[in-house]
């Protein structure tokens, strides 16, 4: 099988809309100047991520479209509003800018447990992010 031949560093996110992808890139300038250590990313590829899968077998690729289908089947389409800036692991040692979810909470934590429980089913491994 030539799938199995390759491997994908997979996570899974909400894509953001391009009104909040301008007030992250008005975060990152205002930060920039005040931390170093952090590979600043572009307007386009900033996102929320639900669930880190890291490397995944790529005959297991078509699996994980169909557990993520599942996974988010019926959820509603719900309002974010962001708030508050964090950094990880630390400021001393900055690898990622995080902005807090403050309306829409609720809604993505559901779907990030409902997305665990169907990819821990079908028996795929992931980081659990706090």
């Amino acid at each position: 099988n030539h799938l199995a031949i390759f491997t994908m560093r997979v996570f899974l996110a909400i894509e953001t809309p391009q009104n909040i992808k301008e007030e992250l890139v008005e975060v990152q300038e205002k930060l920039k100047p005040q931390i170093s250590g952090v590979r600043w990313e572009k307007l386009e590829k900033l996102h929320i991520t639900l669930i880190f899968l890291g490397k995944v077998d790529g005959e297991r690729i078509f699996d994980l479209k169909e557990v993520v289908r599942e996974g988010v089947g019926g959820v509603e389409p719900f309002k974010l509003k962001l708030s508050g800036v964090r950094i990880f692991p630390s400021e001393k040692r900055p690898r990622v800018v995080l902005i807090d979810v403050a309306e829409g909470a609720r809604q993505v934590a559901e779907l990030q447990k409902r997305l665990a429980e169907r990819l821990s089913e079908a028996g795929f491994e992931f980081a659990r992010l706090k």
